[in-house]
């Protein structure tokens, strides 16, 4: 993920909240494409927890509750097993590891099939997975 025209293929954990950040919980964009879209994303308000002061309705805010971390797409891999440690960041796996479920399965991604192809042609773009997920 060195500039911001490489692609990348990008998951999000939960994504059947009511504001997904892609569709069907994956797809493949460039990094800038993703920069963008979790930098205007509409965080939306908690209405039984009203803020003291009300901000506007075309206020965009940054997702609070939103991180991000990556994992290697191995190659020739058809799919990629997603771990609790995967959706820690580096500073918290130290703060995690003594938890039971951190070694955990919490999700299987299949590779689209057009990133399969790409990655057995020696491409070098689509090397990562993104995960987004909530903040531990």
């Amino acid at each position: 993920m060195t500039s911001p025209s490489s692609k990348v293929l990008v998951y999000h954990h939960h994504h059947n909240a009511t504001n997904p950040i892609v569709a069907d919980g994956l797809a493949v964009m460039t990094t800038s494409e993703l920069d963008d879209i979790v930098a205007s994303r509409k965080y939306s308000q908690d209405k039984s927890f009203p803020l003291a002061v009300e901000l506007p309705a075309n206020l965009f805010l940054a997702d609070p509750d939103l991180q991000r971390t990556s994992k290697p797409i191995p190659r020739g891999v058809l799919g990629v097993e997603i771990y609790e440690r995967d959706l820690l960041t580096d500073a918290q796996k130290p703060q995690f590891a003594a938890m039971p479920n951190y070694q955990a399965n919490v999700a299987g991604v299949t590779i689209p099939i057009k990133v399969l192809l790409g990655k057995l042609m020696g491409s070098k773009e689509l090397d990562y997975l993104v995960i987004l997920s909530a903040k531990r």
